[in-house]
């Protein structure tokens, strides 16, 4: 009997040292940026060395003494084993370490949602899921074998007003060390840029094709038969002035000259000069000194 209560207190002694040798690790996760980290402290009394398992795209952004092993030559796809404790890394004085590191591979995208999966330290104490903004749990879980969207079920949840946090203590996690969280991202705001994109789209296609139709609208004009650039030049127009248009219409293409109109026209000096000067005025001809004379040309129509 003596025995078996000694061996008692032995077995519970050997407890008590291994659990107050074993060091305690919170981890912490950011699922906006994906970045994770593990914090400890381990007693200087005795000190212990760990060693995490991290996914082959994990890349170390802080590691107090901690000290990353090498990776085989040429195998990618190798988990990235870390190595943490006093001495490491150059440090020797502290007893409290954080592992900070990036990962996509935790995180698996559905078309309803995301689910993340993390598989925790032997040690962990304390987890705290900071969820994306704009994001909610998901009222469904995308994995067949469990039925809840939050794994294990008995954390604590809490919103800021901006996100979701999710904690669980050493009395809720579970002997598996897995966390398992489905949420859903609300993506209304890109629904908004893409209408607000089509609206532009359209706009602009409107604005070009009107761009076109009045260009064709000017090529047409330009192209109209001369019986219509002629009746177009007389439209309100003195009988003298049309009669001047007449003759310079089925005139030499260089121009005609203005003694040659006084001819033609039977015109005064005085008066083919007060004809031509408002004919001119009204951009429809124009008058080239040559010498002691004039050569009176037609101006195109679109000028």
């Amino acid at each position: 009997m003596k025995l078996f209560i000694f061996g008692i207190i032995i077995l519970q002694m050997l407890i008590l040292f291994v659990s107050a040798n074993t060091p305690q690790i919170n981890v912490s996760a950011d699922l906006s940026t994906k970045d994770y980290s593990y914090s400890y402290y381990i007693d200087p009394q005795n000190p212990i060395y760990l060693q995490y398992t991290l996914p082959s795209d994990a890349e170390i952004l802080m590691g107090s003494t901690c000290m990353t092993e090498g990776i085989p030559l040429f195998n990618f796809n190798s988990p990235v084993i870390v190595s943490c404790g006093p001495g490491l890394n150059g440090d020797s004085s502290s007893n409290y370490g954080i592992l900070k590191f990036h990962s996509e591979d935790f995180i698996q995208n559905h078309l309803s949602g995301s689910t993340l999966k993390l598989e925790l330290p032997i040690t962990t104490s304390y987890v705290q899921v900071k969820l994306p903004k704009s994001s909610s749990i998901s009222n469904i879980s995308y994995d067949p074998i469990r039925s809840l969207p939050v794994y294990p079920p008995f954390g604590n949840i809490t919103f800021d007003g901006e996100r979701y946090t999710l904690f669980w203590g050493p009395e809720d996690l579970l002997e598996n060390n897995l966390i398992f969280v489905d949420y859903t991202v609300d993506r209304t705001w890109i629904y908004y840029l893409l209408g607000v994109g089509i609206i532009l789209f359209f706009a602009l296609f409107a604005f070009v094709l009107f761009k076109m139709l009045g260009h064709k609208k000017k090529v047409k004009n330009k192209n109209d038969t001369p019986k219509q650039t002629e009746n177009l030049l007389k439209t309100n127009l003195p009988n003298e002035e049309k009669t001047i248009i007449d003759i310079l219409l089925s005139g030499p293409k260089d121009g005609t000259w203005q003694k040659q109109l006084q001819l033609q026209t039977g015109l005064s000096k005085v008066m083919l000069s007060r004809k031509l000067r408002s004919l001119e005025e009204k951009g429809i001809i124009q008058r080239i000194p040559i010498g002691n004379s004039n050569k009176i040309h037609l101006n195109k129509l679109d000028s």
